[in-house]
């Protein structure tokens, strides 16, 4: 994905040219980049899931716990989808 594209997919993308990270949410634009301000190309580093993507409240639940495993956090949050 390029600068000025819609981002597609929520989640945390990369600049190609630093490796800058950012998160972008789906239907928003990909900026420059914020360290070069150059136009840059993003790569998908890390997808976000959403909640309200998910029909089964067991699976959200799962989700958010792989999640913060993941990340190193240790609390436990149930989410219910909307």
């Amino acid at each position: 994905m390029r600068t000025s594209e819609d981002v597609g997919q929520s989640g945390r993308y990369a600049s190609e040219c630093c490796g800058r990270q950012l998160n972008f949410i789906k239907g928003a634009t990909f900026w420059r980049c914020p360290q070069c301000q150059r136009l840059c190309d993003w790569e998908l580093v890390q997808a976000a899931v959403s909640t309200g993507d998910l029909e089964d409240p067991e699976l959200a639940e799962i989700t958010v716990k792989s999640a913060h495993a993941v990340n190193g956090r240790h609390s436990v949050r149930r989410v219910i989808p909307a």
